[in-house]
This record gives C-alpha cells, sequence and structure tokens, in this order.
C-alpha cells in the first residue's frame, strides 16, 4: 500500500506541476526603427503567435501600412524563447545613446519575458547582446524587411 501511495504522489506532483515550460513562456518584442530621412518608422512585433511589421508615416495624413504579417511555427517560437533566455535581458541599461551623434540609427526595444519588461532606448550605439536579438527577429524576416544594426 505504501508503495501505491509513493507512486501516487509521485504521479501528482510531476502531473499537477503548473509552472510554465521554457515552451510555453509568453513573450513580446516590440522594435521601432526610427528613420528619419525618410519620415517613417518600421515597427516590428514579434509574439508567441506572430510575426508583423508595420511601415508607420512621419508626415501629416500618413496612413499606416502592414508590410509583413505572419503566424510563427514551433520552431521559429523555440528559437527565440531560447535566444530571449540567453539574453541578460535585467542587466541591459534602459538608454545607449552617443550624445555627440543626433540623427542615425534610432531604435526603441520594448521586451516582455515571462515577468521581465524591459524597454530601451538605442541611438548610434551598438550593444552585442541587442545584436543577438535584432538577429534573433531578422532570421524570421525576408532579407528586404530586416532590421539594420552594425557597428
Amino acid at each position: 500500500m505504501m508503495k501505491w501511495s509513493l507512486i501516487i504522489l509521485i504521479f501528482c506532483v510531476v502531473c499537477c506541476n503548473t509552472k510554465p515550460t521554457m515552451s510555453q513562456e509568453k513573450f513580446s518584442i516590440d522594435i521601432w526603427d526610427y528613420r528619419a530621412s525618410l519620415s517613417v518608422t518600421l515597427h516590428y512585433h514579434i509574439d508567441n503567435d506572430s510575426v508583423i511589421v508595420e511601415k508607420e508615416g512621419g508626415v501629416q495624413d500618413d496612413e499606416t501600412q502592414r508590410l509583413i504579417s505572419k503566424r510563427l511555427n514551433n520552431a521559429e517560437r523555440q528559437r527565440i524563447i531560447e535566444g530571449l533566455s540567453s539574453l541578460p535581458i535585467t542587466k541591459l541599461e534602459d538608454k545607449y545613446i552617443d550624445p555627440l551623434t543626433e540623427d542615425g540609427d534610432q531604435k526603441t526595444i520594448e521586451l516582455i519575458f515571462g515577468e521581465v519588461k524591459k524597454e530601451i532606448e538605442i541611438s548610434n550605439v551598438y550593444v552585442e547582446d541587442l545584436a543577438i536579438l535584432i538577429t534573433l527577429v531578422n532570421d524570421l524576416l525576408d532579407p528586404e524587411s530586416r532590421i539594420t544594426y552594425s557597428k
């Protein structure tokens, strides 16, 4: 009888564990890539379900245009979750800004991964961990839709 009680207890513990596994971890990535010289912003939104890229015009009466909308498959979703798991999200600064340059490469990134939320502003500064994040996003996109970010 004791043996069966132990087996039932182990079964209940294993089956009733409600902690999400890594493949169930909720995430959201938003990247706004400001292209001031063109008066547009490209907004990239990636979550557990999909990838959406929109072009937001910077001139009055410009309408937002959806460029890409696609569902993530399981392999893509898992790759993003593994990539986010390896990033030191909580250790990233809120701002990476070169005060000597007023235009150029400017982005805002908002990350939500599980219970962690982080907003980052980038202006003409290269950060290796953010390059890894952008590569994760770019791997989901056609070459002409990818985010530019280089040293």
